[in-house]
């Protein structure tokens, strides 16, 4: 329940982090929240993580000549699509592992020092991207996730922001040409039941999903978001 979550106290979280498929309203809910944060006297810092590739752009421009890294043009809108089952699996998940390690030595890391960080991609989203790529959802969410959850500034809270595609179509008819966009979605949802996030299901208005969120991070301890997860 989301009791369960309700209440935080805004200055004792290190991490807000917003994962999800692409236009289910990330970064407009977060961009909001931080607003939020800032008149209640809690500054953040917003560091967006996704696609850090420091070590893995030499494999994957190789995959590229192999086709095994290509982009789609779907409905007028290019499409990376990545297919590295198999032979192709392991120095992939290495390199892309190296590199988030690298982006939180970096990045993450001295942004934390200046306090609160907000995160609207972060290293959970690289994640699905990794397991969708390589099929190996349930092995890299039962193993991998929880090293990187650990590896956010702690206390870290995570939420995942789902919505229903024909929604996400209506403002951004682009992601939804995203062949393996159904696929990424039953990821997330198993990595929220697999590490127990909150869900916000945003379907509704703006108002709902900030009381959601407002209720989550202790701006309005009271009653008055609304979840539905399944």
């Amino acid at each position: 329940p989301l009791d369960r979550w309700a209440g935080q106290a805004p200055g004792r979280l290190a991490t807000i982090a917003l994962i999800g498929i692409d236009g289910a309203g990330k970064t407009t809910l977060l961009r909001r929240l931080q607003g939020r944060l800032t008149a209640a006297g809690r500054e953040s810092t917003h560091v967006w993580s996704r696609f850090r590739n420091y070590l893995s752009k030499p494999l994957l421009a190789l995959a590229r000549l192999s086709g095994h890294n290509r982009k789609l043009v779907l409905g007028g809108v290019r499409i990376g699509v990545h297919e590295f089952a198999n032979g192709w699996a392991r120095p992939f998940l290495w390199l892309q592992r190296l590199d988030l390690w690298l982006d939180r030595q970096l990045r993450i890391r001295p942004a934390a020092r200046s306090g609160l960080v907000v995160m609207d991609r972060c290293a959970l989203d690289q994640l699905v991207d990794m397991a969708v790529a390589t099929g190996r959802e349930a092995e890299l969410v039962e193993q991998l996730a929880p090293r990187l959850l650990a590896g956010l500034p702690q206390p870290a809270l995570v939420v995942l922001v789902d919505r229903e595609p024909l929604l996400i179509g209506r403002s951004r008819p682009d992601a939804l040409m995203d062949p393996k966009l159904l696929r990424r979605r039953a990821c997330y949802r198993l990595l929220a039941d697999r590490l127990h996030f909150p869900v916000l299901q945003n379907d509704a208005s703006l108002e709902a999903a900030d009381r959601f969120l407002d209720r989550l991070v202790g701006l309005a301890p009271e009653p008055g978001g609304r979840r539905a997860s399944g």
